[in-house]
């Protein structure tokens, strides 16, 4: 039994979320000057639905609505559209100006923008229009008795505000452990008052879901002789994306940050203990950005316990390393795949799962060849349902940057939630064209509109526009907030005092002992 209808939807976009392009152009038509465009109509006709919609409410919904259809086969999504002018006699009839139609087999790409030329009844060329697509593809899942596990998950529930671990521990500058690894979610995690960690969810080239921020990395070549009489040696540092790796190659990484190289190691080169990952240290000469790292292989645990015990060496019981902004050291680990976390992880730990998305103009600058949405979706689906046949099912809530991705989750199941990101336009990675999440408005009609379940958003943004909390409130949405300042308390608590479900943040066991009397 599958969880969720297995019918294929097409969603249509008028005019383009990244260009500044109207749904409708029009051109030779009869009396021209007289021609009030508000009186134009569009019937948009597919297998199972037709809409009518005015023209001026039709371009008003530019990039935040969408009219979708839905059949059991792609093959049958074939669209036809009129374009049709209401006369302004006492007749109250229509005339149709031209038509069009959009058939199923240019939507094998789920995901583009299609432009069609309007033509008349005389077969003259009259106009023109424009939609993104996306193509939902149904979730279908091999696993048996999927049903039962998943009406048995535990849903996301509190009564106070949630701690949440930003990468476990936290982001690479902010914590001694390792960001996305085991032992970060461990440490961040051995606080009771911390319940929940946020991870990076990628698929590796083979298909496999992997817990990875970047998208790229620096990979450290062997030094090279430049010839034989030149005693001098060069270092290349080439740039290889993580998508691009199997999951094998990917696990073979060793990450250290002086210059964001990447080591390879062989195969037969640490081998992983029966717990299924390995601790290595890293100590620098000079600081982090002075001198060289050298790895200590005597430095793995053989338990969790021991690991914890290791972590808590690296610092007295009072000490303020937690606020610091770099950190001389770094305790390395296995770098894991989402069925490892979840398998690994005691199952009282609940996961925000960020599904990470490069957005088109950073695909094209870096040139990166990412999975199609729906096998990402599906690949991370499977694999969270996979890990809860074979072990006890645990709380899981999605998020993503990508407003597409946020609603193929919220159509494939009904069992996760989904959160919206936003921080606008605020950083460099952040996508500065799709006009659903370049500004705070948008993005917060958006996610309401297609019911997400609620927005996770940076806290400089709730501090600028305060009512945003209790407008997504109104409409039964949960309101999480990330950034920096998350980790300050007096920051911390404003926040929650604006009525925040829960924060993300570094050195999150350092915020909980500061917020203790309030959580």
């Amino acid at each position: 039994m599958q969880p969720v209808n297995q019918s294929y939807m097409l969603c249509l976009f008028p005019g383009s979320f990244r260009e500044n392009l109207s749904p409708l152009k029009l051109r030779l038509l009869p009396n021209p000057e007289g021609l009030d465009y508000s009186s134009l109509y569009w019937k948009l006709r597919g297998p199972n639905d037709t809409y009518y919609v005015n023209h001026d409410e039709l371009c008003s919904k530019r990039g935040l609505y969408f009219y979708s259809f839905s059949d059991t086969t792609l093959e049958s999504l074939d669209i036809h559209i009129d374009i049709m002018l209401e006369k302004g006699d006492s007749s109250s009839s229509c005339c149709i100006v031209g038509q069009c139609a959009l058939v199923s087999s240019e939507f094998m790409d789920t995901k583009g923008l299609i432009r069609r030329p309007i033509v008349s009844k005389d077969i003259a060329i009259v106009g023109e229009v424009v939609f993104e697509y996306l193509i939902v593809r149904p979730w279908v899942t091999g696993l048996k008795d999927i049903r039962e596990c998943l009406d048995t998950i535990p849903k996301l529930s509190y009564t106070s505000p949630l701690l949440v671990g930003h990468r476990g521990k936290g982001a690479h500058s902010k914590s001694y452990v390792q960001e996305n690894t085991l032992l970060s979610f461990l440490s961040a995690t051995h606080d009771k008052r911390v319940k929940f960690i946020e991870l990076d969810v990628q698929l590796s080239a083979d298909g496999q879901p992997i817990v990875f921020h970047d998208f790229l990395i620096t990979r450290k070549t062997q030094q090279l002789d430049l010839d034989d009489m030149d005693t001098r040696k060069i270092e290349r540092f080439p740039t290889i994306a993580v998508g691009s790796l199997s999951l094998k190659e990917f696990q073979r990484m060793a990450i250290y940050r002086e210059g964001a190289q990447v080591t390879f190691y062989d195969s037969d080169h640490e081998t992983r203990e029966g717990n299924g990952y390995h601790l290595r240290s890293k100590a620098s000469h000079g600081g982090r950005r002075g001198g060289r790292s050298h790895s200590n292989s005597s430095s793995r645990s053989s338990s969790i316990t021991s690991d914890l015990s290791g972590i808590a060496s690296h610092r007295s019981s009072d000490s303020d390393r937690d606020e610091m902004e770099e950190f001389p050291s770094l305790i390395e680990d296995h770098l894991p795949s989402l069925y490892e976390v979840l398998t690994k992880m005691p199952v009282e730990v609940g996961f925000f799962l960020e599904m990470k998305y490069p957005c088109p103009e950073y695909q094209q600058r870096k040139k990166l060849v990412v999975p199609d949405r729906n096998v990402f979706v599906d690949a991370v689906l499977d694999c969270v349902c996979k890990s809860f046949v074979e072990k006890k099912q645990r709380t899981i809530v999605f998020l993503s940057f990508d407003p597409d991705i946020c609603y193929l989750l919220k159509c494939k199941q009904k069992y996760f939630e989904v959160l919206l990101l936003c921080s606008e336009t605020r950083f460099s990675s952040d996508d500065h064209f799709d006009v659903r999440t370049t500004t705070i408005e948008n993005a917060v009609k958006w996610s309401i509109y297609h019911k997400l379940d609620g927005m996770a958003i940076l806290s400089d943004i709730l501090f600028e526009k305060s009512d945003i909390v209790s407008e997504l409130k109104c409409n039964g949405l949960k309101v999480f907030c990330f950034g920096a300042i998350n980790s300050q308390e007096d920051k911390a608590k404003k926040l929650i005092e604006l009525g925040v479900d829960g924060l993300i943040a570094d050195n999150v066991t350092c915020l909980a002992k500061k917020l203790s009397e309030i959580l």
